[in-house]
């Protein structure tokens, strides 16, 4: 049964975008995939089959493109779980079932401290004093401060020791499984109330490597989660995430926000690193929010100008990307293809966009 409330909140959306400068268009509700995806020619919901062609050849490796709720192009392998996962996209979905956790009253937002959870996770552990005041906020946008000098929320590092702490808590103490057991996370991750609807076809959405779970979801399984992205929590007739979620969190958190000072980290628990032993190895990125990147940047400018103002995306490395567009109604994801430069991310993202008919 579709949900008649779907349309006043549609029209509300869409008057949203046009203050934003992006050009909508009416749609049908939404279609959504069962046991598989609903497959349809590209040209049937006017995207241009020569343009995607092009764009696959732009990026290589496995992808695929949804539109409309139907799988209209792929490539590469669909159905396979890569062994060394889609990287920091991990942290996109961690910071999703935080989110699931907050809706089932497990702590009441992202503001919540997390030193009682970490006094819970790791008994007999605690911050220290500058870091007392450190919420799953900070940990979820990477100004944590966590083995770095600065306190709670005053600089921005791409810090995979505080991304690493971010996941144990979430998965061992929001969602109660021992985060270093990829069955016991998969089947948080997939209860009915949860991703269950989304009917993952190919299983093995989770490992662990290296002491740290791993999203490992196939190609067209990892399609769902942007799917639902785009969707605001919604899942055919049910609303698993309330939209008010995505309104509220779902933008760039970290404009205006310094580098933090320092490249050695402190890691005081200590729980290692998921990624690099340099916790600041990148420039504050202020299109970074709860694990997405967005185009639409704190100061009103866009990140990539030739592209919708709505579009958001994650990235793992420089060749796991997944790309949401909710003004064109589009998703397209790709990995283990070309190494995509920071240079040439807007000519691709656009690229990406331009698959569609005038």
């Amino acid at each position: 049964m579709k949900t008649k409330c779907l349309i006043p909140i549609r029209h509300i959306a869409a008057a949203s975008l046009m203050l934003l400068g992006v050009v909508t268009r009416a749609v049908a509700d939404p279609v959504f995939p069962d046991a598989t995806w609903e497959t349809a020619i590209p040209e049937s919901v006017s995207v241009d089959s020569a343009k995607l062609q092009e764009f696959q050849e732009t990026v290589g490796g496995s992808g695929a493109v949804v539109r409309d709720g139907y799988m209209i192009y792929t490539w590469g392998t669909q159905n396979t779980h890569p062994s060394t996962g889609w990287s920091s996209v991990v942290k996109s979905m961690a910071s999703t079932m935080m989110f699931f956790a907050i809706n089932e009253g497990k702590i009441p937002g992202p503001y919540e401290p997390v030193r009682p959870y970490l006094q819970q996770q790791f008994p007999g552990k605690d911050l220290i004093a500058k870091d007392a005041p450190m919420t799953f906020f900070h940990l979820a946008n990477y100004t944590s401060g966590y083995a770095l000098p600065e306190a709670p929320g005053q600089a921005w590092a791409h810090n995979d020791f505080a991304n690493k702490l971010y996941l144990f808590l979430v998965y061992g103490q929001l969602l109660g499984v021992n985060p270093k057991n990829a069955a016991e996370i998969a089947a948080a991750m997939t209860t009915e109330s949860r991703w269950g609807t989304l009917q993952f076809q190919d299983g093995g959405i989770v490992t662990v490597r290296a002491g740290t779970p791993r999203w490992t979801a196939s190609v067209r399984d990892t399609a769902r989660v942007a799917w639902f992205w785009l969707n605001k929590g919604r899942w055919k007739d049910q609303q698993l995430l309330p939209q008010l979620v995505f309104d509220t969190y779902a933008h760039a958190q970290s404009g205006g926000i310094a580098r933090s000072a320092s490249h050695k980290a402190h890691d005081y628990l200590p729980i290692g690193t998921m990624g690099p032993k340099d916790p600041n190895g990148i420039p504050v990125d202020t299109s970074f929010g709860f694990g997405w990147k967005f185009n639409l940047l704190p100061n009103g400018t866009l990140q990539f100008p030739h592209a919708p103002a709505d579009l958001f995306y994650c990235q793992g490395e420089r060749d796991r990307f997944i790309v949401v567009v909710p003004s064109l109604n589009l998703i397209g994801l790709w990995r283990d293809g070309r190494n995509i430069l920071p240079a040439e991310r807007p000519a691709v993202i656009t690229q990406l966009c331009g698959v569609i008919n005038p």
